[in-house]
């Protein structure tokens, strides 16, 4: 749970403890609580406030957090875009293949290879 929403649900509760309210059980697990009007459009107007002042926090939060993380995320691309250029230069390098020829040059096919046999399944 956010501060913000902690923070509002403590004053909505000290709000009912301290404003004689009328608290009584009516079920297993619910209670019904009679609130003076004044009190409780007071306590809904802090809510409200507590709320919205929740909600610029978080946007604060987020303008903050978005710069970061998307410099992050380039970061992680332009790693993962070397990793791959090395990872293709190292197998060609292994097979014996010429490195790319540039996109105007014509390029070069591979050799044929036979396809593979069928395997068979036991039964």
């Amino acid at each position: 749970m956010k501060k913000s929403a902690l923070v509002t649900s403590f004053l909505v509760l000290a709000f009912v403890a301290l404003a004689g309210c009328e608290v009584r059980k009516t079920g297993e697990e619910t209670y019904e609580v009679k609130v003076p009007k004044q009190e409780l459009e007071e306590a809904a107007e802090k809510a409200r406030d507590s709320a919205a002042e929740a909600g610029r926090e978080i946007r604060e939060s987020a303008s903050e957090a978005a710069p970061v993380i998307q410099e992050g995320i380039r970061d992680a691309a332009q790693a993962t875009g070397e990793a791959m250029r090395r990872a293709g230069d190292d197998i060609q390098e292994r097979t014996g293949r010429a490195t790319p020829t540039p996109a105007s040059s014509p390029t070069p096919t591979p050799a044929s290879t036979p396809a593979p046999a069928p395997r068979s399944t036991p039964r």
